[in-house]
């Protein structure tokens, strides 16, 4: 599906795309979005899981704005390569 796939290429732009269009997954699971989140976790990609968990919960516009302006999408040091410096 469509919200799977951006989710696991990191896409944020097209997950919100997405989930505005009322967009569905493989296998919602208890939050809806099971799948996605875990394709999105699987790859680095938490901003984008992030968004899923946030919209699940009923925040349908999630503010992603501390992502766009730092860069720091794995949300650990802005490195990108987390505490313990591997990637």
């Amino acid at each position: 599906m469509a919200l799977d796939g951006a989710a696991e290429h990191g896409r944020l732009d097209t997950v919100q795309l997405l989930l505005n269009s009322a967009a569905t997954c493989m296998e919602p699971g208890t939050t809806g979005y099971d799948s996605t989140i875990q394709f999105a976790k699987n790859n680095w990609h938490f901003a984008v899981a992030d968004v899923l968990l946030n919209h699940s919960n009923g925040i349908a516009d999630a503010d992603v704005s501390e992502y766009a302006m730092t860069g720091d999408f794995l949300g650990i040091d802005g490195t990108g390569l987390g505490t313990a410096g591997i990637f």
